[in-house]
């Protein structure tokens, strides 16, 4: 008799397990507690960051720890509501457990498809990006978060600073960004297609970049930049140490067509033909002096033909390297 009540009690008590987490389940995926989770994100965001934050839609796996926001918008101070601070078409978060009992989870993924950035600033000074609405949280040093992997997809930005006044664009941005634990450090590359930049009344600078690097706690190394335009082609490396108070070098090589730069400054009086130039790059960070006293560049500059075309004089000099 005893051992059935002991059976027939388990039973009723499993039974009554199962129900609460078969109810559970079901709450947690009705669509009022998917609202509910979703509009709590959003408070977070917007306390965070002081705008106002739209977000499409959410979906979390425990299986695998991801989550992954869909239709992300983030309003700054801009009046046109169709060309907010950020927006994507979703970002995504994947996690690790690494330990229950110290509660640490390592960021092991995330996937940001589409990102679009307009960003100015009036003739002020006063920019649309918003206050945040709570004392921001102690600085995140990004080695010790230790991101496994960042893949940013086919990015645009806007940029419109009218007290310069400068105006950029970027397209097809695209960024992959591994953690490499051996070092504590990250690797990466950065390219995009059909930069624009105007500058004044100049006429824009169309141009294509690319760039890998390397990002350790004592310091940032740009190699292999390439930047590509009809005026001029550059390639560059780059030295910095000290996130603080940096101090960079570097070199560059350039080739530069003196017609077609020229016709980007809207200067006839430049002459024509190709110009070579290289050199190094310092600067040293030193808050007492101006930023073009902390910088000095040495270079050479080389041609093995220049032409000057004008209505007073015709000519064209040719020299041997």
């Amino acid at each position: 008799m005893n051992s059935n009540r002991i059976f027939r009690f388990g039973l009723v008590a499993l039974l009554a397990l199962a129900t609460v987490l078969a109810a559970g389940v079901l709450v947690v995926r009705s669509r009022a507690f998917h609202r509910y989770v979703l509009s709590r994100i959003i408070e977070h965001a917007q306390q965070a960051t002081g705008g106002r934050v739209e977000i499409g839609d959410f979906a979390f796996r425990f299986w695998g720890l991801r989550a992954d926001l869909h239709r992300i918008v983030l309003h700054g101070t801009e009046a046109d509501p169709q060309a907010p601070l950020f927006r994507a078409d979703r970002l995504g978060v994947g996690l690790n457990l690494v330990s229950v009992w110290r509660r640490k989870i390592d960021v092991q993924e995330i996937v940001i498809d589409r990102p679009v950035v307009h960003l100015w600033i009036d003739e002020q000074g006063h920019t649309n990006i918003p206050q945040a609405q709570r004392p921001p949280p102690e600085p995140v040093n990004v080695f010790d978060l230790a991101i496994g992997h960042l893949v940013l997809n086919n990015g645009e930005i806007y940029y419109n600073d009218r007290q310069t006044p400068l105006t950029a664009e970027v397209h097809e941005l695209q960024t992959q960004v591994s953690f490499d634990p051996s070092k504590t450090g990250y690797d990466g590359t950065l390219r995009y297609r059909q930069g624009r930049v105007a500058f004044g009344d100049f006429n824009p600078l169309q141009h294509d970049f690319q760039a890998r690097f390397n990002a350790l706690p004592s310091g940032l190394t740009l190699s292999s930049m390439v930047l590509t335009s009809a005026p001029l082609r550059v390639t560059a490396d780059a030295r910095m140490d000290d996130y603080v108070r940096p101090s960079v070098e570097g070199s560059y090589q350039a080739v530069v067509s003196g017609g077609e730069l020229g016709n980007l400054l809207k200067n006839k009086l430049l002459p024509g033909g190709q110009i070579n130039t290289k050199g190094i790059v310092r600067y040293r960070s030193d808050p007492r002096k101006p930023l073009l006293d902390n910088l000095s560049i040495e270079g050479q500059l080389d041609s093995p033909e220049l032409a000057i075309d004008l209505p007073e004089a015709r000519t064209r000099f040719t020299c041997c390297r």
